[in-house]
């Protein structure tokens, strides 16, 4: 998300003069918020599913022929 809205800004390209305008990207002021709903909803989705993640680490343990090196 913060990296979301870091980037959510009026830019211009200093050689073409492009200006960047993520303001016009959308029709409505409520596909905005619908976006930064989908934003959040999709942060918090990957957050559950990476906290049911078993540990990398003890995974690899339990590999036969696995040996840490010391």
């Amino acid at each position: 998300m913060e990296w979301h809205i870091g980037r959510y800004r009026v830019t211009q390209d200093h050689h073409s003069g492009i200006v960047n305008d993520p303001n016009a990207w959308f029709d409505q002021p409520q596909d905005l918020i619908a976006t930064f709903r989908r934003i959040v909803h999709l942060s918090v989705a990957t957050t559950r599913i990476v906290a049911q993640l078993p540990n990398l680490d003890s995974t690899l343990r339990t590999e036969p022929g696995f040996t840490v090196a010391t």
